[in-house]
């Protein structure tokens, strides 16, 4: 006996209904969580495991299983990135001393190595460690300026509606007392 599908076991992907396949790992995903954790992307996964890159965004969207596999994997990749850049800013990379394009040796003909260091990399780490400490401060600096920029024009609004009012107030003022003398009998210009 088979069950008809409701559209909530459905799962919509180019104009089509699929069935949904929450606990199901396509028979490709170990080859392709494989290459993921080795390169990070999706396309070259995909490449080297021989699938496309529609099926891997079918497989992503029914299958919850397929999905958390995939974020999980892209989180170990991006870590393994992290742990090399940590490693390259602190501890250095290698590399032979060069003169005029020959590689430089020793007394006893061993090439003579330097540890070149990324300043670059340690400054991107510390922007994305301590980003109240080295964060990239123009971004506060254009909030700051747009807010000052807005209470400027607050207060020119403010200043605009003291000048109508002080504009207003004395007529105002005025009419009244012209319709307070001529409600009780005196003159419009307050003189009796």
């Amino acid at each position: 006996m088979t069950t008809a599908l409701t559209v909530d076991d459905k799962v919509r992907y180019g104009g089509k209904l699929y069935a949904r396949k929450d606990n199901a790992l396509p028979t490709w995903a170990d080859r392709f969580l494989r290459a993921l954790r080795r390169c990070g992307r999706v396309k070259i996964a995909c490449d080297d495991a021989n699938v496309s890159t529609e099926s891997y965004y079918k497989w992503r969207r029914m299958s919850a299983l397929f999905r958390v596999e995939c974020d999980f994997t892209k989180e170990e990749a991006a870590d393994a990135l992290e742990a090399e850049a940590w490693r390259r800013a602190t501890e250095g990379v290698r590399k032979p001393l060069l003169y005029r394009g020959e590689i430089v040796t020793d007394q006893d003909g061993n090439p003579i190595e330097l540890v070149e260091y990324s300043d670059s990399l340690l400054t991107f780490m510390l922007k994305g460690l301590r980003k109240e400490r080295f964060g990239d401060k123009t971004r506060d600096a254009q909030v700051n300026v747009n807010v000052g920029v807005q209470v400027e024009q607050i207060l020119d609004a403010i200043e605009e509606q003291r000048h109508v009012v002080d504009q207003v107030v004395p007529v105002a003022h005025r009419m009244d007392e012209g319709t307070a003398g001529f409600l009780y009998g005196g003159s419009s210009a307050g003189t009796d």
